[in-house]
């Protein structure tokens, strides 16, 4: 019995980790070619905590903005694998915060939250 408890549970953290992988990939390749897109200020309408049918956590957040004098909305699921840190994700963009984001200067329908850049010091 405990044999196949741990088999299962084994099984669902692979298949959450393969998931939560799955999704980094995608979100990595619809950054390509975007360094020259502009960033606006979008305003989250909602966000929310969701669990996917394979255990990954996600933190779904609706934005809202304008470009080109037109209104737009969005829609943007991070993945992650610990509750804790998806948790004080949602906590950063409750609803009306502020939520950066990138908007293609050829169709401004499409959107992608602004990554934070990570600045590296070289240690001598």
């Amino acid at each position: 019995m405990a044999a196949c408890y741990l088999a299962s549970m084994w099984g669902t953290g692979l298949f959450r980790f393969i998931e939560f992988f799955i999704r980094v990939i995608i979100k990595f390749t619809q950054r390509i070619g975007t360094s020259d897109w502009p960033a606006i200020d979008a305003i989250v309408v909602s966000s929310k905590l969701n669990e996917a049918f394979s255990g990954c956590i996600l933190v779904i957040i609706h934005y809202k903005y304008r470009s080109a004098d037109k209104r737009f909305e969005g829609t943007y699921k991070q993945p992650f694998m610990f509750r804790n840190y998806a948790e004080a994700y949602l906590r950063r963009y409750p609803g009306g915060s502020e939520f950066p984001v990138i908007v293609s200067p050829k169709h401004p329908s499409y959107s992608i939250p602004v990554e934070r850049k990570i600045d590296f010091i070289r240690v001598e």
